[in-house]
């Protein structure tokens, strides 16, 4: 019999949760961005759509830093540039 696959993220110990949305994710009306709702949120934060991770950070990281980490955790992005690329 088949294992259920695991879709709930572990959170390891000192991780922060972190939500990377997609410029499609985010409605705009007469100059103003609002985020999701609740239900998309709870969409955009399922495994395979690769937008959800915990990621660890500390107080000595300086914004490279911190996004080097970023990177690593969410690879479909590039952070650096502001793309995004398709799973």
């Amino acid at each position: 019999m088949e294992q259920p696959v695991n879709t709930v993220v572990e959170r390891p110990k000192g991780s922060r949760p972190v939500i990377l949305l997609k410029n499609d994710d985010c409605e705009r009306k007469a100059g103003k961005v609002y985020l999701p709702t609740t239900i998309e949120m709870a969409r955009i934060k399922k495994p395979d759509r690769g937008q959800y991770q915990y990621v660890k950070f500390s107080n000595d990281m300086d914004e490279e830093m911190v996004k080097d980490e970023l990177q690593k955790k969410f690879p479909a992005f590039d952070l650096k540039n502001g793309r995004y690329g398709h799973f």
